[in-house]
């Protein structure tokens, strides 16, 4: 490891130390605290704990210049609990669906225009659909992202996609947005998303929407397969259960549907 990796490394893990100190204090501490008690040099010290300033995970309190953990940490640690409660809700409806059809199961949510694998669940078939978790992939290219951007407000759309050119991932991706909203139509009429080899070539899959009480897009739920392997099972039977073990789990987060209205539109 060169001497670039191995100061980052060292840096990464003073970052660390400070968190966790700070963890462990609540009154906080000063610059000479975490020197003395960390043993991280001065100036060093002062490089990472403005960098963590800025970027939210410290305060300073400008008076007696003591540090505090940061809003950033409030805001990972809500992330962490929301995803735990999403896995603890959904692995027992993934588990069924594994089973009925064979094939992988993955629990993934939006961040910002991609999605991001957070669980999945094996199923028996000897040729499984790997995105291991922490796996992150185009929303517009995939059946779980598209399933949850069907019910994004239209505003929070376009400001994820400002440009009507999309980016491509495959023959089958759809490459504009005006095209997407097309979609996303209909996955909020069929209450479920395909993708059908439009993020990666022989990758099939199909996905519904798991929606918080306001009805906006919490999680989607997928069953992802080998296109040729898919193809001879009687894969048009899993949309059912995906939209109905979907909105089972809408209903466990308070929401109630008055309707199939679009959140989107295409004008």
């Amino acid at each position: 490891m060169d001497t670039f990796k191995r100061d980052l490394v060292k840096s990464a893990a003073r970052s660390l130390d400070i968190l966790e100190y700070l963890a462990d204090y609540p009154g906080g501490a000063s610059l000479t605290d975490l020197h003395q008690r960390l043993h991280i040099p001065v100036s060093s010290l002062h490089n990472i704990v403005m960098t963590m300033v800025n970027k939210g995970f410290l305060l300073r309190q400008e008076s007696s210049l003591i540090y505090h953990l940061g809003p950033k940490i409030g805001q990972l640690a809500n992330s962490y609990f929301e995803q735990v409660d999403l896995i603890q809700l959904a692995d027992p409806y993934m588990c069924r669906l594994a089973r009925l059809t064979g094939e992988t199961t993955s629990l993934t949510v939006l961040r910002g225009n991609l999605v991001v694998f957070i669980h999945k669940v094996n199923g028996e078939s000897a040729r499984q659909i790997v995105n291991p978790v922490g796996t992150m992939l185009a929303a517009h290219a995939t059946g779980a992202g598209k399933a949850m951007l069907a019910y994004l407000p239209e505003n929070e759309l376009d400001r994820l996609y400002p440009h009507e050119d999309l980016e491509r991932f495959a023959l089958a991706t759809i490459t504009s947005k005006s095209k997407l909203k097309e979609k996303l139509q209909e996955i909020i009429r069929d209450g479920f998303a395909f993708d059908e080899e439009e993020s990666t070539p022989g990758i099939w899959a199909v996905a519904g929407c798991i929606r918080d009480r306001h009805g906006l897009p919490v999680a989607s739920i997928s069953i992802a397969g080998l296109v040729g392997h898919i193809k001879t099972k009687n894969y048009p039977e899993w949309c059912q259960p995906i939209r109905e073990m979907t909105a089972e789990m809408s209903t466990a987060l308070g929401f109630r549907p008055t309707g199939q209205k679009a959140l989107v539109s295409t004008t």
